[in-house]
């Protein structure tokens, strides 16, 4: 085939042959059976749960690829714990079983006299995560029960109610402190004047520190969304291109001293 070329009965117009990364087998389940790759995964999850991960990036098993870089990372890394936690506790990684969902919840946060533990005994050492690691843990757990077509242990009832008794009265993700001015200005001397490149790294900087916008905003912003009028310290930028032309988040002017040092640099 690959000196031909395909053609749509439409068109005239030759299609090119696509090269293919490898064979493709072009099989499919009958209704009611198993994808072959969640079939293939679900034997390594259960035979050796420790490679569940690696096996599903070689097999571009695609609900995982989908997600972000960061997130794979992050459920590997929460799969990695389970697997061993289970392995020295007596449990099966996959499926797995509510009552060890419990359990691992009890083992993964930190002691609270409050807690009327079931599984755990107090005195046992543990992990002493936060709840938001360990809530990261029991959606990753979910997540691969869902891929692989198995029943989600994380949502029965009793997982649930240990979740809510062990989680309760504990922080959960706590904000980060804002950056200060004060560190802004330490930075603000190590970009050259001489060079566009840093003049708009610090144009940038000192505008994301006043609006305080996300990264993906900031870099959208254009020349004409910086307002900058003469006479005036302060300054606006519009941000978002929903927002009207009256509209826009204010720059103080020591920022503005920096944008305007340097001119119309965001482009």
């Amino acid at each position: 085939m690959s000196g031909r070329a395909l053609t749509a009965r439409s068109h005239r117009a030759e299609l090119p042959v696509p090269a293919l990364i490898g064979h493709i087998r072009d099989d499919w389940p009958a209704a009611g059976a198993l994808n072959p790759d969640v079939s293939f995964l679900r034997r390594i999850g259960e035979d050796t749960p420790e490679r569940l991960f690696l096996e599903m990036q070689r097999a571009h098993f695609r609900p995982l690829q989908s997600m972000a870089h960061n997130t794979q990372r992050a459920y590997a890394s929460d799969w990695r714990v389970w697997v061993r936690f289970c392995q020295v506790s007596g449990f099966t990684p996959m499926p797995a079983s509510p009552r060890a969902l419990e359990t691992f919840i009890e083992y993964s946060l930190e002691y609270s006299p409050k807690v009327p533990y079931k599984y755990v005994l107090p005195e046992s050492p543990r992990r002493n995560r936060k709840v938001s690691v360990v809530e990261r843990a029991l959606a990753a757990i979910a997540k691969v029960h869902a891929w692989l077509q198995l029943p989600n242990p994380a949502a029965h009832p009793d997982v649930r109610a240990t979740w809510r008794l062990n989680a309760r009265g504990r922080p959960g993700k706590r904000q980060k402190d804002p950056v200060a001015w004060e560190t802004v200005e330490k930075v603000l001397p190590t970009y050259d004047d001489q060079v566009l490149k840093e003049q708009r790294a610090a144009a940038l900087t000192t505008t994301q520190w006043s609006a305080a916008v996300r990264r993906s905003e900031l870099v959208a912003i254009r020349v004409e969304d910086l307002k900058l009028p003469p006479g005036r310290a302060d300054g606006t930028v519009k941000i978002g291109g929903r927002l009207d032309e009256r509209s826009g988040h204010l720059l103080q002017p020591r920022v503005t001293r920096v944008c305007g040092r340097h001119g119309a640099i965001l482009r």
